[in-house]
């Protein structure tokens, strides 16, 4: 008998237990500064830009690799993708294009600031991503996502944002 009053008060206290963590407020982030790696301490200070909504115009959308931006996208349904984005295009969300230069051929981290689909356009192709991760806790960055370079000139291409300003840093890996 003592055996199913446990039982039963444990039957009661697990549901109860796990609702209390569910419905506990995210961590807040306010006053929090995490450290980041140095090839992204440029996330902290970024620069307005706003993305190229066809190939044409990516002469005025510019990233520099090692600086950050606050990327003014358009809506998915005007942006003209060279290699088209490796998934289904949302026309519903929010999208661009940007042209950056690789001086030295290695691997590359693109920084997002949101959800988002990525796809990098070298020599006209799209680059195989070679990872994918996401910031630290409450540094901003939502996901990360590494492509091995060449040298020259690449198109960053961003599908899928439910943000219209997302922040973007690409920058060059140890």
């Amino acid at each position: 008998m003592k055996t199913l009053l446990a039982l039963t008060a444990l039957s009661v206290a697990v549901p109860a237990v796990a609702r209390a963590q569910a419905s506990a407020p995210a961590k807040a982030c306010t006053g929090v500064v995490p450290a980041l790696p140095p090839e992204l301490v440029a996330w902290s200070n970024k620069a307005k830009l706003t993305a190229a909504v066809d190939p044409a115009d990516l002469g005025a959308a510019r990233i520099i690799p090692g600086k950050a931006i606050d990327a003014r996208l358009s809506s998915g349904a005007k942006v003209h993708f060279g290699d088209g984005p490796g998934r289904a295009k949302d026309v519903g969300d929010n999208a661009g294009i940007f042209t950056f230069n690789v001086d030295r051929p290695g691997t590359y981290r693109v920084a997002l600031g949101s959800g988002g689909w990525v796809d990098v356009i070298e020599d006209g192709k799209a680059v195989t991503s070679s990872a994918h991760g996401h910031g630290a806790e409450c540094s901003g960055i939502v996901k990360m996502v590494d492509f091995q370079l060449k040298a020259g000139e690449h198109v960053l291409q961003v599908e899928g944002s439910k943000e219209a300003t997302v922040g973007i840093l690409i920058a060059r890996l140890p």
